[in-house]
């Protein structure tokens, strides 16, 4: 997936594209960013529990704010499904679950489910609960990865967990918008 997104993502580079708006985890003491950065136009970071690594996690959370036109227009359900195909693509055998659309603080979202038994850049299990937002500006994604097979019980959770998430903007003052640096206002930064 990561792949595919800074693919598409590279064409979007040479634009000036600020990040005014992005997500945080509400229990951000638990976490530590372990990346934080960009990918083409995608501002990415990558979380983990204290204590792990970006190579070797339990869970990881990952969010990202990209320009609003990622993708290509359209509904963002379309959009949503391009790149759950694309996880898909890049795992032989992966199971999914239905793509799923709400709104999420009276915006448009959409989830998906991903299980990758094996991926072949790790040889490792990863196992993706993928939930993006449409802004005015930004299209805004979390996803948490978990490293074995997760239960129902867990996979509920995780949708709890994600309901939790914060919309952090430039003036927001909230504990975990201020755990990582605000992101540049351009790519050029």
């Amino acid at each position: 997936m990561l792949n595919f997104l800074l693919w598409t993502s590279a064409a979007l580079s040479a634009q000036i594209y600020p990040v005014s708006e992005w997500l945080a985890p509400a229990d951000h003491r638990a976490l530590e960013a372990a990346e934080i950065g960009w990918s083409g136009s995608i501002y990415r970071i990558v979380y983990v529990g204290r204590g792990e690594t970006t190579g070797n996690w339990s869970r990881r959370i990952t969010t990202w704010s990209a320009p609003s036109d990622l993708l290509g227009g359209g509904p963002l359900a379309a959009r949503a499904g391009n790149i759950q195909a694309t996880i898909m693509a890049d795992c032989p055998g992966a199971r999914s679950g239905a793509l799923r659309s709400f709104a999420w603080s009276g915006r448009p979202a959409a989830e998906f489910w991903v299980a990758c038994e094996l991926y072949p850049e790790t040889g490792r299990p990863d196992h993706y609960l993928v939930r993006l937002i449409s802004r005015e500006e930004h299209l805004l994604s979390a996803a948490i990865t978990f490293r074995a097979a997760p239960t129902t019980a867990q996979i509920a959770a995780a949708r709890t967990y994600l309901d939790t998430l914060i919309l952090c903007t430039e003036r927001s003052e909230l504990p975990p918008c201020r755990s990582v640096p605000a992101p540049p206002r351009t790519v050029a930064d």
